[in-house]
């Protein structure tokens, strides 16, 4: 069995991080009981042996770490208002904040501030990426991927159409492409890496509305998947080189799919969907990437963001 573990929002009657199993064998979910309780504990990620969330105390927001067994180890208080991205990355943990407009650096296992990114008020800054010593940042409400090399320090930025809205990317394992859907214009990016640049190769629409939340990248590169939440769809497109063809748009199993993940093994796809309050499984096809229909469904209240037991560091989101 495999164990996950998903955050949820307090504001749509979320109580914190729930834990569930899945069975790879059949695409059916065990039991999912709230596993920590916390406010606002709406994005995870691992760090070491232990697990992260944003949370708020009162007025004030920060981090929290947990054991899997939910028992709280550290916390730190920081900021006005929650994040909603957290990245392990070497010794630092990245905290992103969308409508404080930064990112804060910690300390992965005491938790002690390290620096912060102010890419301002209001810039909406949805992810933090770091690969080759280099920091992205999206800034959905600029229309920009703002660039900044490892002491923090802005080296150059990725500009859109206004209007763009982008939210999330992934890098390859090479760190040669990057992978970058928008909110708003719900199209997917392709860059080249050429060092510090990015020079963009492809663009494809996702959906006709907007409202693109996750995009993953299948383990061997073939396939890409994203979410929708207006249209509450899952998006497969084939990937080769830095060309991508859309093959596939179905049903998210629910609405509003706000985050969602495949298994280690790459045989299912696991999509959490906040306003249905449900967790559904779809099986993958390996060979031509399309998934079939739902299998399997676990009740999680406001969900989201999922993780799953697996290796730190994969598609760059862990």
């Amino acid at each position: 069995m495999l164990t996950g573990y998903c955050g949820t929002y307090a504001s749509s009657g979320g109580r914190g991080v729930y834990r569930f199993l899945f069975d790879e064998k059949t695409g059916r979910f065990g039991d999912a009981p709230l596993v920590l309780e916390a406010q606002d504990a709406k994005c995870l990620c691992r760090t070491g042996p232990a697990l992260a969330a944003p949370v708020r105390e009162g007025e004030r927001a920060g981090i929290l770490l947990f054991s899997p067994d939910g028992t709280r180890l550290a916390e730190s208080l920081f900021e006005n208002g929650t994040g909603c991205h957290l990245l392990r990355a070497g010794r630092r943990l990245f905290s992103a904040n969308y409508h404080e407009g930064t990112v804060t650096v910690c300390d992965p296992e005491t938790l002690e501030v390290l620096g912060r990114i102010e890419a301002g008020t209001g810039a909406g800054c949805h992810q933090t990426l770091v690969f080759g010593g280099l920091i992205l940042v999206p800034c959905l409400e600029l229309d920009e991927v703002r660039i900044y090399d490892g002491t923090l320090e802005q080296i150059g930025k990725i500009s859109f159409p206004a209007g763009t809205g982008p939210r999330h990317g992934v890098f390859d394992r090479a760190g040669q492409r990057l992978f970058l859907v928008s909110e708003r214009s719900s199209r997917l990016f392709v860059f080249r890496v050429c060092g510090r640049d990015f020079v963009p190769e492809a663009s494809a629409a996702i959906t006709e509305g907007g409202g693109t939340a996750a995009v993953r990248l299948s383990a061997d590169e073939r396939f890409l998947y994203v979410s929708t939440r207006g249209e509450d769809v899952l998006t497969v497109f084939r990937i080769c080189g830095c060309d991508a063809e859309r093959v596939q748009q179905i049903s998210c199993g629910g609405r509003h799919p706000r985050d969602f993940d495949l298994t280690p093994d790459g045989n299912w796809l696991l999509c959490l969907n906040r306003d249905s309050g449900n967790l559904v499984s779809f099986p993958v096809d390996r060979k031509t990437g399309l998934l079939g229909g739902p299998s399997g469904e676990a009740p999680i209240p406001a969900g989201s963001s999922i993780l799953l037991a697996r290796e730190p560091g994969r598609n760059g989101n862990e």
